[in-house]
């Protein structure tokens, strides 16, 4: 994978401290992190601060320097924050449940090492439980990526994965107390307890609207969630939308012939039917005043939620 662009050295050694250029001062002595070559300050005014070799180097290269100091600034930050005890936050969006995920790289790592050996691949950063087990990896790409031999043996052995793709130097700014890797191969939602399959978040949405044959104002609920469709509803849901002053009454399909829970007036007791409860009452885009309620975790693979309890529904 080539970055597109000149990469150019940002980081040097300076008494084995890992030093970046806007840090680094004129007069010190700095050595490469690769070569361990002795570099010098640049600081003109046509091209951007930046360390250069004193002698030119062979198979030491602007990218394998950027890779090492993007991977020990990184090891080093956990480290801190491993210290003190401080979150330190990771935002993906995640390719199971298709949801935006906040995840705390430091929750349960008590000790990360760089380089880890793990016999058939070495993570460029690994994160330690108090167990010694790895709980996730790190890997920095900036020309290779990862073979799928190590991304396999990571799944198999459910080892989160983080990948950061770099492109220049200026990519050493994404270290920080929140970061947005490229890609997360996990998901922070529950397994299903019957399937073992991923789960999605439901939202329980209540807008207030009004009744489609008298026109009366009423609290009209619906689901958003990736895992089911709006008009689907759990005996917690109905429990829950209840307890919000939602009346609930049945819809019958025609096609099906199925009766669904669906919200009813409370001064005509029509009820709202499902062919129209999205684009006249729940969609975000028609603006109406609503709330919303986490209303737990659903798995679409077996149409249950984290209780065992199916969609109600009834002949």
């Amino acid at each position: 994978m080539g970055t597109g662009k000149t990469i150019l050295y940002s980081t040097a050694l300076h008494e084995g401290v890992l030093v970046r250029v806007e840090k680094a001062l004129k007069g010190e002595t700095y050595q490469c992190p690769i070569c361990k070559g002795e570099m010098i300050l640049r600081q003109g005014t046509h091209r951007k601060p930046h360390f250069a070799h004193k002698a030119l180097t062979e198979n030491c290269t602007p990218e394998s320097a950027l890779h090492y100091g993007f991977k020990r600034l990184l090891a080093e930050k956990i480290e801190e924050h491993i210290s003190s005890q401080q979150p330190l936050l990771i935002s993906w969006s995640c390719n199971y449940c298709l949801e935006e995920h906040v995840g705390n790289l430091v929750k349960k790592t008590k000790r990360v090492e760089m380089e880890y050996n793990l016999g058939s691949c070495k993570p460029d950063i690994a994160l330690l439980d108090s167990h010694n087990r790895v709980i996730a990896v790190i890997e920095v790409v900036v020309t290779h990526y990862p073979e799928e031999q190590a991304l396999s043996y990571y799944m198999q052995n459910k080892i989160g994965t983080v990948i950061f793709q770099l492109q220049s130097e200026n990519d050493l700014n994404r270290i920080n107390e929140l970061m947005y890797p490229n890609r997360v191969d996990s998901c922070l939602n529950p397994h299903c307890p019957h399937c073992q399959g991923r789960t999605n978040k439901k939202t329980l949405t209540i807008v207030e609207s009004h009744c489609r044959r008298c026109q009366h104002s009423m609290l009209v609920t619906g689901l958003l969630s990736k895992g089911c469709l709006c008009g689907s509803f759990y005996p917690s849901d109905l429990e829950l939308a209840q307890k919000k002053g939602v009346e609930i009454g049945y819809w019958q399909s025609n096609r099906s012939s199925w009766y669904y829970p669906t919200s009813s007036c409370p001064h005509c007791k029509g009820v709202i039917g499902l062919p129209w409860l999205w684009d006249q009452h729940i969609n975000p885009k028609l603006d109406l005043p609503a709330q919303h309620y986490e209303a737990g975790f659903v798995c679409e693979d077996c149409d249950r939620d984290l209780n065992g309890q199916r969609q109600v529904r009834h002949k």
